[in-house]
């Protein structure tokens, strides 16, 4: 028997209602609070402070006015998005709501400061000022704050300020210094070393400006899942009436591309992609090895976590066509996990899987910076199956510097835990080569 439209608003009415007025924790979205999130906390602010200390033990208080601008710079970047996208942080329920969690502001402060560190003086005092960030944006997904690319957000927008703002510290060789003579004056001195009289330093003749080396391309992609994606998990209407956490659905991915030669380049992705909704349990719903209850009213939260690489050949069809072609390899992490409300009823199910995958891209230009972009993958084991395409216009500024956007869809079949995952997402990029 069909049910009608009046009924079925009133049965999501009171869903909302219930779902709205809901005050207790369940299992998926608790706070964990303990010495590795106080420890991240207390790093959030160290990393960037060890700059200012670095800067003072160089005596290069140019560096510590770029560090200023950058790091102001990236926190009211990261203020002004989570305003604008409003995403649930994973350890609110639905009656008390926090809607700053995409992107991470303590990710965004560490990364800051490690970048600075890292692009001011070297890797002597940017890796264990990295080391240090990457142990901070762990702690906000370990203490259920942040999810995965909320940290990855924070950490792009981060490192794509400080190549805008931050240039490399070059010792030149000079030194001047004021020292008292015994005529109560004061005595100017200027010494100069061999290392002033051997100009290159890293530089090009003539302007003095740093050499570009421009193998490295990192691009940071910003979109919204348009397709209800994680409904797919429903497919047998077995959570009734459900609803998204975040009807938008923002995600972030982070592209890490090494350019071998003009030929060939070698690309790392990663996309951690994470929804959760809400709903009543129908027709035996099943996670792992949990059967809930027809009524129970049910929590559940999907994570797909995608990490690849790419060898990559390319083309120059024509002086405006380029046609790139490559093999890589895949891992992704999927977890589905489940629990009633108000809690007491929780279980997960989980695969770990590595993929093969074949790549096809190409690039048109159109007139001046402007290029259209095409691109299409395939991944596929063990029965389970990921196809991705993208379509879009990009939008060179100059040779450091790309602005795109895009459409993407993602076909995700997973059936050695019964689960489909797709997505449609309008998608900006934004590009740094260095």
């Amino acid at each position: 028997m069909k049910t009608k439209p009046f009924a079925i608003a009133a049965l999501a009415s009171a869903l909302f209602s219930t779902f709205g007025h809901a005050q207790d924790f369940n299992a998926i979205n608790q706070t964990v609070n303990d010495d590795y999130v106080v420890a991240g906390d207390y790093l959030a602010i160290g990393i960037p402070a060890a700059g200012f200390v670095a800067a003072w033990i160089h005596d290069d208080w140019e560096g510590a006015k770029q560090l200023t601008i950058s790091g102001l710079g990236t926190q009211t970047i990261t203020e002004l998005t989570k305003k604008a996208i409003g995403r649930h942080r994973p350890n609110t329920n639905l009656g008390k709501i926090s809607t700053k969690s995409f992107p991470s502001g303590h990710a965004a402060g560490a990364f800051s400061g490690a970048a600075f560190l890292q692009t001011r003086y070297g890797a002597a005092w940017g890796i264990p000022a990295y080391a240090g960030a990457a142990f901070v944006a762990a702690s906000r997904v370990h203490g259920n704050r942040h999810h995965a690319d909320d940290v990855l957000a924070g950490a792009s927008i981060a490192f794509l300020v400080n190549q805008f703002v931050v240039s490399p510290y070059v010792n030149e060789g000079v030194a001047f210094n004021l020292t008292p003579n015994k005529d109560n004056g004061l005595t100017f001195g200027v010494s100069i070393s061999n290392q002033a009289l051997e100009y290159d330093q890293g530089r090009e003749r003539g302007d003095g400006k740093l050499k570009q080396r421009s193998r490295h391309r990192f691009q940071f992609d910003m979109g919204f899942n348009t397709l209800d994606s994680v409904s797919q998990i429903d497919a047998h209407g077995q959570l009734q009436n459900s609803q998204l956490v975040d009807e938008h659905q923002p995600f972030a991915a982070v592209q890490y591309d090494y350019a071998l030669d003009k030929e060939s380049s070698f690309e790392i992705n990663v996309a951690p992609n994470e929804t959760r909704r809400y709903g009543i349990a129908n027709n035996g719903l099943t996670i792992g090895d949990t059967t809930y209850e027809d009524g129970d009213k049910v929590y559940m939260a999907f994570k797909q976590w995608s990490l690849g690489a790419s060898y990559l050949k390319h083309y120059q069809l024509t002086d405006q066509l380029k046609v790139s072609g490559g093999l890589g390899l895949y891992a992704h992490y999927l977890e589905v996990q489940s629990d009633k409300l108000q809690g007491g009823k929780h279980d997960k199910d989980n695969l770990l899987e590595i993929m093969p995958a074949g790549s096809i891209k190409a690039k048109y230009s159109i007139i001046g910076g402007l290029s259209a972009l095409a691109s299409a993958q395939y991944q596929w084991a063990n029965k389970n199956s990921v196809t991705t395409t993208e379509v879009g216009l990009v939008y060179e500024v100059n040779p450091e510097w790309e602005f795109g956007i895009k459409y993407t869809t993602s076909r995700n079949q997973w059936r050695s835990i019964n689960t489909k995952y797709d997505s449609d997402s309008v998608v900006m990029s934004f590009a740094n080569r260095f």
